[in-house]
């Protein structure tokens, strides 16, 4: 097809840091990576795509609530195993916390479930919250001094039937996170629709891969090209650099 157009499109440019956000690679903690061997094959496949900074963001819900002690084991391992094989890919840890009243006040007392540098949270909105609900839930974590980050709203139905929403807690601070599985249409076709829409009106402002296997990693660079050919080399560096860079200690 590209031929048609008289060449192909150019080859993603992997910024530096490349931070990936918003992954599941802590070992035997949530439904990402099941084992220690798991883990370091996402990082592997990481770290081959260019990607120089991985946040691992295990859910923090009622059904995945693992304890501090249970999660730093998982991470000690994990970076210990990494120095062993000579792996030069920074890992670093923050939570995807479910939308709850009762997650929510966790997050405003336990810095632990907030991002690496402490001043922003990673969020995912349950099917069907109204917009009052949710502009007052992050009105109080920015009251907290948190900054959220709403995660791969594209993937909402209650977001596809109603984007105007997005718009309304963009206005009041709310960062949007987009996944690379959406572009490239393996979440249906209204993610993608509405994860193009949202580039188009340059209404996201991180991309990642949200990985739970290495493939995931491959994915995100596929996306990150997509980007890049549509809408230019330097939003598609600013999607999973300049901005998530911010989260970094």
């Amino acid at each position: 097809m590209w031929r048609l157009f008289g060449r192909a499109p150019a080859p993603f440019a992997a910024p530096t840091p490349w931070v990936d956000m918003h992954t599941h690679v802590l070992p035997g903690v949530d439904d990402g990576a099941a084992t220690l061997a798991h883990a370091l094959a996402m990082l592997h496949a990481a770290q081959a795509v260019g990607i120089t900074h991985i946040i691992a963001t295990a859910h923090y819900t009622e059904r995945y609530a693992a304890d501090a002690g249970c999660l730093d084991a998982a991470y000690a391992s994990l970076c210990a195993q990494c120095a062993a094989d000579g792996m030069t890919i920074a890992v670093t840890r923050g939570r995807e916390v479910n939308f709850t009243d009762t997650h929510l006040a966790a997050v405003r007392s336990d810095a632990r479930l907030c991002m690496p540098n402490g001043k922003f949270a990673l969020i995912e909105a349950p099917e069907g919250l109204n917009a009052g609900a949710m502009i007052e839930g992050f009105f109080e974590l920015s009251m907290a001094g948190i900054q959220p980050i709403l995660a791969h709203p594209e993937r909402s139905w209650t977001f596809q039937q109603q984007p105007a929403m997005l718009d309304k807690v963009r206005q009041h601070g709310v960062l949007l996170q987009v996944d690379a599985k959406s572009i490239m249409g393996n979440h249906g076709g209204a993610a993608k629709r509405l994860a193009l829409d949202l580039l188009a009106r340059d209404a996201v402002d991180m991309l990642s891969s949200d990985a739970h296997c290495p493939e995931d990693f491959t994915i995100l660079q596929r996306a990150c090209g997509v980007v890049q050919a549509r809408y230019g080399a330097a939003l598609a560096a600013q999607l999973v650099s300049g901005t998530p860079a911010r989260l970094l200690p």
